[in-house]
Order: structure tokens, then sequence, then C-alpha cells
């Protein structure tokens, strides 16, 4: 189940309740105990301090699409405030781009020693869990779902809807049946949704931005 609550402009944004949260963590603990018996080259990374240590990424990133994203992160000016949000070759693309202006990473664990590059621990239940200096200050945000499900679409929107900028972009990877998702949260009334990839491609990469 989902509640809403209302952001500063009085609309209301979809929020994962406590209960949803919760048994997605259980559903990545599973998933994490799956991995470490069968050993589907997985790598678990232990992180020291970090509250979401135990979680792992449900869907691994296809690699046509990370290059697809990374191609229009290309075609944008330099000097942007970038967020990468569970998207780890993503986050690898950019950082070894340095063509940003700063860099921070939004992720279940931080397999990064480089802390110049701020990481902050994701997913969030409510946007009041982010720092709040982050509102709507990243030009260009990439990230995916990390499962095919009405609750991670909304909290995708969560996400995008606290953290892009006016005018700023979320690069998306997905396949056809994320995007339907998708589109049922970033609605047509106040956002536009462009497919960057082929129609036979199965993983897109769209291009999320305010109206």
């Amino acid at each position: 189940m989902s509640r809403t609550t209302l952001n500063s402009e009085g609309s209301s944004i979809p929020v994962l309740s406590e209960e949803a949260q919760a048994a997605l963590a259980e559903f990545y603990q599973e998933q994490q105990e799956s991995a470490q018996v069968d050993g589907d080259g997985i790598k678990l990374i232990s992180c020291g301090s970090n509250q979401n240590q135990n979680f792992l990424p449900i869907q691994p990133e296809d690699e046509k699409a990370v290059s697809e994203a990374l191609k229009v992160y290309e075609m944008l000016p330099n000097g942007l405030k970038v967020a990468s949000v569970a998207v780890p070759k993503i986050y690898a693309g950019l950082k070894a781009s340095k063509s940003y202006g700063e860099l921070h990473c939004f992720d279940i664990y931080n397999s990064d020693t480089d802390i110049s590059i701020p990481f902050h621990s994701w997913p969030v239940v409510s946007p009041s869990e982010f720092d709040q200096s982050l509102k709507q200050k990243f030009d260009v945000l990439f990230s995916k779902l990390l499962l095919q499900s009405d609750e991670n679409a909304k909290q995708l929107y969560v996400t995008v809807n606290f953290l892009l900028a006016e005018n700023g972009q979320a690069v998306i990877q997905a396949t056809n049946a994320e995007l339907e998702l998708l589109e049922s949260v970033f609605t047509d009334e106040t956002w536009s949704i462009e497919n960057k990839s082929d129609a036979e491609a199965q993983w897109k990469v769209a291009v999320i931005r305010r109206k």
C-alpha cells in the first residue's frame, strides 16, 4: 500500500507505506541469501556503517541501456549537478568522465572509497528522509526501477520529484512494462517522457522532464 503527502506547492505525492518498505527490505534480504547460495555472479559488498549494507539491487543494469544513457549525458554541457540513483554502472561511467560539476551517489550500499563524492542511503520512504538541502538540486538524475512493481514506480517518482531541478531531466533505464508503470505515476499533466531507444529494444532509455 502507498499513501500520499503534500509537497510545498500543495500537490499530492505518492509515498511508500512503512509496510511496503518493510516488505521490500525483506525481499532484498531473501535475494541476497539466494545469491550467496547459488552464486549467480552477484558480488556481495560490505560497506561498514552503511545501514542498508545487506540489501542488493534486484535487477542488473542492461549494458546497452547504460551506453545509451551515457550518450544522453555526453550531449549535455559540462559542469552539471548529477545524481546517480541505484545505477552503479552509470555511476562508474559518470565518475570516469569527470565532466560533472558535482556528483552524488544514492544507493543501497556504498562500494566506493572515494569520500570526495557524497553518498546517500537509498531507497527512502518519504521526501522528508532526504537531506532537505538536496531538494531540486540536480540538473540530471540517472536511475532505474529496482523491481517491476507499482510500489517501486511510486518510489522512483518520489525520488525524482524531490531531487530533480525545475528544468532538469531524469534519464531512466526501463523495459516496456516498466515504462508503462512510470507513465502511471509521471502523469502527462505535469511530466513528459521521451523514449530515446529503438522500438525493438528490450531495454529503453527514457528522459523524464517537468513540463
